[in-house]
């Protein structure tokens, strides 16, 4: 049984957002998360989050989000990215 409308395509979380993909990897589907202020996009292939605001993206500082279920990772590979 097909649950969508014919002719319709899915959208991906980021696209919603206004966001392509992550800004360092491409065209890749960002998830969003909530760092228990604000919703940011996840990129699962680097593990940067990035928050999308007024037209603009920036990348987030794990640092900054002490609710964020990924934050360890964020913290993890923005380490190995640094070595």
């Amino acid at each position: 049984m097909e649950r969508t409308a014919p002719g319709a395509t899915a959208v991906a979380p980021s696209a919603r957002y206004g966001l392509p993909g992550c800004l360092h990897c491409g065209p890749v589907e960002l998830y969003p998360v909530f760092d228990g202020e604000l919703t940011n996009l996840y990129c699962p292939l680097c593990g940067s989050c990035w928050h999308v605001e007024l037209g603009f993206v920036a990348r987030v500082n794990p640092e900054t989000c002490p609710g964020c279920q990924y934050k360890l990772i964020c913290e993890e590979r923005r380490v190995c990215a640094r070595a």
